[in-house]
């Protein structure tokens, strides 16, 4: 007889944006060598997309945020956690099936594996956990692969920057984890 496995719908929503970046305008503006304020928004703009293609490429939370990450239908009971590294869980909640009703559940949180596992297996319609991660320091070869990114993008507005994102990658490589696809 062949069954299907169980599979939960899963939903990963960052619920707090970090303000700082983890570079400064002024400490990119020295690296491009720029002495005037006229490109300043533009730089500005430059550094929040390629912070935040540094964390979509290793998965990462580079400075202080909040996330939740949400499982419906089938509950696991370890739940790995998405955007680490994580600093503390604020909040393992279920919604029963029922009565629509929110209640604390039990977990144990592993800081190694960025997962919490729940004491037993909840029998609700809905479990979220609320998590805050990112980095007390960001690590410098971060902040140089930020601020490489902004100087490609800054420098070469006017083409095509595929050729140097390999280069780029470079820099977060030692940040990702490693992931095995079956």
């Amino acid at each position: 007889m062949f069954t299907l496995s169980k599979s939960p719908i899963v939903y990963v929503q960052r619920t707090s944006k970090s303000e700082p970046f983890p570079v400064t305008l002024e400490g990119v503006k020295l690296f491009l060598r720029v002495e005037n304020n006229q490109d300043d928004d533009l730089i500005l703009s430059l550094i929040a997309m390629a912070t935040e293609y540094a964390e979509w490429h290793m998965e990462k939370s580079l400075m202080k945020q909040t996330w939740q990450i949400s499982y419906e239908g089938y509950i696991p009971r370890r739940i790995y956690l998405s955007y680490g590294p994580v600093k503390e869980i604020i909040s393992a909640t279920a919604i029963t099936s029922t009565n629509q009703e929110r209640q604390e559940i039990k977990y144990y949180f592993s800081n190694v594996g960025s997962y919490v596992e729940f004491q037993s297996s909840p029998n609700t319609k809905m479990v979220n956990v609320t998590y805050e991660a990112g980095y007390d320091t960001v690590p410098e070869q971060i902040k140089l692969g930020i601020i490489k990114h902004v100087s490609k993008l800054y420098k070469n507005r006017e083409s095509d920057i595929g050729n140097y994102l390999s280069e780029i990658k470079k820099a977060y490589f030692p940040f990702r984890n490693p992931r095995v696809v079956l």
